[in-house]
């Protein structure tokens, strides 16, 4: 039989004509204003008719990296390009595989070829060309939305759009319903917005494609906050943190979130002595329960703080620089800092073990 055809090599611009995240000199408010993902650490969203945008939050260069799309209505997980190379913290701006190639044939999941050159210049963007058709996560009242100080995901504005089975729309009348459509796909529910009619993925077989494969099962949402505005000194929070420290928190969270998603965790964890916040000895289920509760969906705000060694709870989760430095340059947690800030954002107290260790074992000895 015929071969498959080849997925096309997408040709990024040179090293003198791409831009960085997290550039240094960058200024507070460029640095706060990115959200990213641990199941979409790789950010792909329409950007104009015939381009979409990339973002790699992934802080190394990752290779053979494969694209892949679905047409909302049409061809689903279509292998469309090939970055033989992706720089770490790296943002373009590409055009579409099949513009750029109107007459080639592409793959989907299948192997099987699949025309795109209808999609030529009918991708059309409304309302700021942001993400579209993210799964909705939770069960009978799912929801899409973003519980910071950004805007909208799906309207570009200042006020929340939830989308639920149960069509419960949103927190305020200002975002742009009548830019929103619901559709179910694969027996799940979604929804995007009109006008915008793909989805994008990645893929690839080496080691590290691999491993953020894995991520795609912890659904974090993640930026880095300016939580001293006001630079006041009255305050643990470390005044106008800067881009080094975005770029240290990349590397940090997804090592945290690849260490809880192993297989071999939850058997670890249930198998530790960890105590609740009455002391009491938990069971091998709750602990369980615990660790399924951090890999839900969640936001965490992340922080840089001074004086002390970290600060957590809720969503907000702050480490010192020297915990940041010392996990990406030496691959240690200096005493456990994170997990145990992590304890707090869980509803743990320093009377359980989920924070400090108790006779030395607890959640941030493993």
């Amino acid at each position: 039989p015929p071969s498959p055809p080849s997925t096309p090599e997408l040709a990024l611009p040179t090293l003198d004509n791409y831009t960085r995240i997290y550039r240094d000199g960058d200024s507070v408010a460029d640095t706060t204003s990115l959200t990213y993902r641990t199941d979409a650490i790789i950010r792909m969203a329409a950007k104009t008719n015939t381009t979409f945008e990339l973002i790699n939050f992934v802080p190394v260069d990752l290779e053979d990296v494969e694209i892949v799309m679905s047409f909302y209505g049409g061809p689903q997980n279509v292998s469309v390009g090939r970055i033989d190379s992706l720089p770490a913290h790296a943002i373009f701006e590409l055009e579409y595989p099949f513009v750029t190639f109107p007459d080639r044939e592409f793959t989907d999941q299948d192997g099987v070829a699949v025309d795109l050159a209808n999609y030529g210049s009918e991708i059309s963007i409304a309302f700021g060309g942001v993400r579209a058709g993210q799964e909705c996560r939770s069960n009978p009242a799912a929801r899409c939305r973003d519980d910071g100080d950004t805007p909208c995901d799906w309207c570009g504005g200042s006020d929340w759009f939830c989308c639920s089975a149960t069509r419960s729309y949103t927190s305020s009348d200002n975002c742009h319903r009548e830019n929103v459509v619901f559709y179910g796909a694969d027996g799940k529910h979604r929804c995007a917005k009109k006008g915008v009619h793909v989805s994008f993925d990645y893929r690839g077989t080496s080691t590290t494609m691999q491993r953020l494969e894995r991520l795609k099962s912890v659904p974090w949402t993640l930026s880095l906050k300016d939580f001293d505005g006001s630079n006041s000194p009255n305050n643990n929070w470390r005044d106008d943190p800067e881009p080094m420290h975005a770029r240290l928190w990349t590397a940090l969270i997804l090592n945290v979130a690849f260490m809880y998603s192993h297989p071999d965790f939850a058997d670890r964890m249930a198998a530790e002595d960890i105590t609740d916040n009455q002391g009491v000895l938990m069971t091998a289920e709750k602990k369980r329960s615990v660790l399924s509760k951090l890999l839900s969906p969640r936001r965490f705000n992340l922080g840089v703080v001074a004086r002390v060694s970290g600060l957590g709870g809720g969503s907000t989760l702050g480490v010192a620089e020297y915990v940041l430095n010392s996990d990406f340059f030496y691959g240690q947690q200096r005493g456990g800092v994170t997990y145990h800030e992590l304890g707090h954002c869980l509803g743990y107290s320093h009377a359980s073990s989920m924070t400090y260790p108790t006779n030395s074992a607890g959640f941030s000895k493993l």
